[in-house]
């Protein structure tokens, strides 16, 4: 029987990897025995991406497919726990909180309206 190129892929570029992604799934999920299903079900997510294009960069690939599914079962839990949400954290999730930078700019922006609005004559002010 011959094997596909993702076939070929997979069991030389994805497989070497396990124990490492065992690994991540152990520090990142606090459920142990569902590991090897997450496992299993990233592997199916990762294999069926490369039917349609293979990636160029396996390792990254196969670790951001892992994350997205843990975010992805973490939001889907009805009850979350205190431990998820830490866990959570440490996925870098896109956070709302601006960072400094982005403070500093909103604060100047501030200033500048502000500044604006007092050279207004009194009336257009009060308006």
């Amino acid at each position: 029987m011959k094997r596909s190129a993702v076939d070929l892929w997979f069991v030389e570029e994805v497989l070497p990897l396990e124990a490492a992604l065992t690994g991540y799934l152990r520090r990142k999920w606090r459920e142990a025995s569902e590991i090897p299903d997450l496992r299993q079900e990233i592997y199916a997510r990762v294999y069926e991406a490369a039917t349609v294009a293979i990636p160029e960069m396996t390792k990254p690939f196969l670790f951001m497919t892992a994350r997205n599914l843990l975010i992805d079962r973490a939001r889907r839990a009805q009850v979350v726990s205190i431990e998820t949400v830490i866990d959570l954290e440490d996925l870098d999730v896109a956070d709302t909180v601006p960072n400094p930078e982005q403070s500093a700019v909103g604060r100047e922006a501030m200033r500048l309206l502000q500044a604006a609005i007092d050279r207004l004559p009194p009336r257009c002010r009060e308006v």
